[in-house]
């Protein structure tokens, strides 16, 4: 890495691990013959409170022990405030680092704002320790009243059940996690909200009761539940958990739900079992559907943007302006729900639009906060400056970027024609050339090399700057499954180690001879030590020869 010949981005996380060790990782982002490489530069622990100037320090520490504290480009993290005091104290350190190449990880502003309409939809708990008491029979489906399980206390329980798993961070570092767009409104507003938003709130509170009440009835329900599956010839599969930290599990359950529809309303419509108060009707069926339609945009953005294979820097202002045109799109429009509009867009139910007031709000508070970093600006630099000169050009023949394409993920990335141009330096060149449309910036940069070597560089270097911590996210996710009940007592340092090893090693960065022949040699390394401490303890014992 020393000798490569561009500068290096990285992304950072934290995480403890389910054994009580707390880690920060840090993935290293370049290219390599025009292609994305990304792997793991090193994960450490570090017992002691997460805050910002401790992640810098640490930072700092580890770009030394890999000689790379000139070779630095950008970072990206998530939008926990410690990651802010991190930028800053970084930039102050002996470094290549700015504080204007601080990059937010979109996938978490994503997650965020998804939270935030989730959140609002279903309402904040009361009691955080809030449970449900089922008895046996009340399990089982043969007994209990008739009223619907607070949303929440079932959110919880499942939480519960997970929270053994491992905190994913410090309280310090999950502090934006738990924002609550509802308390910033005012009383006025809460009960206009609240009355809003309350068919989607009893639609999603009765598929998620169904889906507790089957996965917690392993004697009544969930056998019940199999035989629907059968007599509509549905693959007998157990409803998703929705579990309330991660709201992709939402999704996950409506969609589910839509495609078991017949079977849900199997077993809700069976008035031998306990379950009518989680039949929905028809037009709680169409709100479901409005809510999966609008979730599974941040579904698709978020696993576009986890893609290592390619390139997706440039593509972040774009990606938000088509969210938030949809957003807004949704929420201002006044066609009739269940039609569509004269774009093809679906209308949404309104009481889900109260929902996405609440996502929009916090999406625009995190794009007016990419105006502090100079990566966004530099990436998109190329489509601005055509764009202004195309405004003025009649016979333009290049392709403006626009934010209305049907395809929110379809974006238009920057680069130039082949024809040759009289300019006299390399940058006016290059800003002469028609647009053209490409989703691979790295891989064409890397094939103008030869006709702008040192732009091309630049370019390069910038479009491998990550979008997203969600490589890191892979790393503590490869902890995980490490960290087995039966691993539970390994150190940090042998996490350490295995992990490092595993990504250098998927990656070809070293190969498993040498691995090998490392351990090989430390085994006999510790094999004679071994000898020798055991010749001298039968030795200080009286015996004079060695005791193997």
């Amino acid at each position: 890495m020393y000798d490569y010949p561009g500068q290096l981005s990285f992304a950072m996380d934290v995480w403890t691990f389910p054994n009580h060790h707390a880690f920060v990782a840090w993935t290293v982002h370049l290219q390599y013959k025009g292609k994305p490489l990304v792997f793991l530069l090193d994960v450490v622990e570090v017992p002691e409170s997460h805050s910002g100037n401790i992640l810098a320090r640490e930072f700092q520490k580890t770009l030394e022990q890999y000689g790379l504290t000139q070779k630095i480009l950008a970072f990206t993290g998530d939008n926990a405030t410690s990651n802010d005091t991190q930028t800053t104290s970084l930039s102050a350190a002996n470094n290549s680092f700015h504080a204007k190449s601080h990059v937010r990880c979109l996938n978490h502003t994503i997650n965020l704002a998804a939270k935030a309409l989730i959140g609002g939809v279903t309402g904040n708990a009361k009691d955080k320790d809030a449970d449900i008491n089922m008895d046996d029979e009340e399990a089982d489906g043969d007994g209990g009243d008739d009223e619907l399980p607070e949303l929440e206390s079932v959110l919880d329980v499942e939480l519960s059940e997970s929270e053994c798993e491992g905190d994913d961070e410090d309280e310090e570092d999950n502090e934006e996690e738990s924002i609550d767009e509802v308390s910033a409104l005012t009383d006025e507003e809460k009960a206009v909200f609240e009355r809003e938003v309350k068919k989607t709130r009893e639609a999603l509170q009765k598929i998620r009761g169904l889906s507790f009440s089957v996965i917690h009835s392993t004697t009544i329900a969930l056998p019940e539940w199999k035989r629907a599956c059968g007599r509509h010839e549905l693959k007998p599969c157990l409803l998703p958990r929705d579990v309330k930290t991660h709201w992709n599990s939402t999704f996950d359950l409506l969609k589910f739900a839509l495609e078991y529809r017949a079977a849900v309303d199997d077993v809700t419509g069976n008035k031998d079992l306990a379950y009518r108060k989680y039949e929905l009707t028809s037009k709680e069926w169409e709100i479901l559907e409005d809510l999966k339609y609008v979730l599974e945009v941040f579904k698709r953005a978020t696993l576009s943007f986890s893609d290592d294979h390619k390139s997706s820097i440039s593509a972040v202002i774009p990606a938000m302006d088509k969210i938030d045109n949809m957003l807004s799109t949704q929420i201002t429009s006044a066609t009739p729900h269940g039609s569509t509009t004269s774009t093809g867009t679906r209308v949404i139910h309104a009481s889900i639009k109260a929902g996405l007031r609440l996502a929009k709000n916090l999406m625009n508070h995190y794009y007016s906060l990419t105006d502090d970093s100079a990566i966004y600006c530099i990436a998109m630099a190329r489509a601005v400056i055509k764009q202004a000169s195309e405004s003025t050009t009649e016979n333009s023949t290049s392709q403006p970027l626009s934010s209305s394409n049907a395809d929110v993920f379809d974006f238009m990335d920057i680069s130039v024609t082949s024809h040759t141009s009289p300019l006299r330096d390399k940058l006016s060149k290059y800003l002469s050339q028609a647009l053209e449309a490409t989703k691979d910036p790295l891989g064409w940069w890397w094939s103008k090399r030869a006709i702008f070597p040192v732009l091309s560089q630049m370019a390069l270097d910038y479009h491998s700057v990550p979008a997203t911590s969600t490589p890191v996210e892979r790393v503590f996710s490869q902890g995980r499954q490490l960290l087995v009940f039966t691993r539970n007592r390994l150190s940090g340092f042998s996490v350490r180690k295995l992990l490092c090893l595993g990504s250098w090693s998927r990656k070809d960065l070293v190969s498993d001879k040498v691995i090998v022949n490392a351990f090989v040699e430390e085994d006999e390394r510790k094999s004679k030590k071994s000898v020798t401490a055991v010749y001298f303890m039968t030795v200080h014992r009286g015996v004079l020869y060695p005791r193997f």
